[in-house]
């Protein structure tokens, strides 16, 4: 239900006066809670299939014709490029599938990894909910998937990129990027919190740097360092059982994404 969310919130945020009905499958849980928020625009569809084909269904009862979200964002900017900072690969592959993307777009693809502990150390501060196993299952499953979309991406545009390396040598990787995507490197590249951002999916990184750049403190400065910085509080913040038990789960899958500290 989450990803079916997020779905209808892009359609509502490109079409804000649009008359779709959002045709929704559901499981074994009725969802109430979407069906409370939008109300009549959705109409659930009980499935014994399962839940994760959600996506492909919302996407398929809309016609090529009139989903076109990136051409329309692109009437609206002079930019010459969009970033769609999604990490779904559902949703990566459906949007693949529209003929606006085949037809009038350049389509690169940038795999930004990290370090399997600190996404555990995240998780667990952010849902506290969740268990380290259910952690542990679920970054095991996205890697994985995530590894096999990276490898058969239809094109050669495509790159790997370390989330540790981007922050430790920002400049260094961000020209490297740019040369990955043909574009002229600018030092002002770096300082992005300074600049207007429209963003589409991502997480909230962006607006916190954001508004620590348009409501300064006395601890905050105006540099690079003070904003882009290796988040290194799995170290002290989580327990040498609690790596042993994301171990247990991930086996040897994390060797590739561990970052030497030191």
């Amino acid at each position: 239900m989450p990803f079916a969310d997020h779905t209808i919130q892009t359609y509502e945020k490109l079409w804000r006066n649009n008359y779709f009905t959002y045709r929704v499958p559901y499981n074994n849980n009725y969802p109430q809670s979407i069906k409370k928020k939008y109300g009549d625009k959705i109409e659930l569809i009980k499935t014994e299939s399962p839940i994760k084909a959600t996506v492909l269904t919302l996407l398929q009862i809309v016609n090529d014709d009139i989903f076109r979200p990136y051409s329309i964002i692109a009437s609206k900017t002079p930019a010459d490029i969009i970033v769609d900072s999604t990490k779904t690969i559902y949703w990566i592959s459906s949007m693949l599938q529209l003929k606006e993307l085949k037809k009038r777009f350049d389509i690169y693809l940038l795999h930004l990894v990290r370090d399997g502990r600190a996404v555990l150390n995240s998780y667990l501060k952010k849902r506290r909910n969740m268990t380290v196993k259910k952690i542990g299952d679920l970054w095991l499953k996205r890697v994985t998937n995530n590894e096999v979309f990276f490898e058969n991406f239809s094109t050669e545009n495509k790159i790997l990129v370390r989330y540790e390396k981007l922050v430790t040598q920002p400049q260094a990787i961000t020209q490297e990027i740019c040369n990955f995507l043909g574009i002229e490197f600018r030092t002002e590249m770096l300082e992005y919190w300074k600049y207007e951002h429209h963003i589409i999916s991502g997480n909230r990184g962006i607006r916190a740097s954001i508004n620590k750049y348009q409501n300064p403190t006395e601890d905050s400065q105006s540099s690079i360092n003070s904003y882009i910085k290796l988040d290194t509080s799995w170290l002290t913040e989580m327990t040498e059982d609690t790596i042993r038990e994301f171990y247990a789960i991930v086996a040897d899958k994390n060797s590739p994404y561990e970052w030497d500290y030191e």
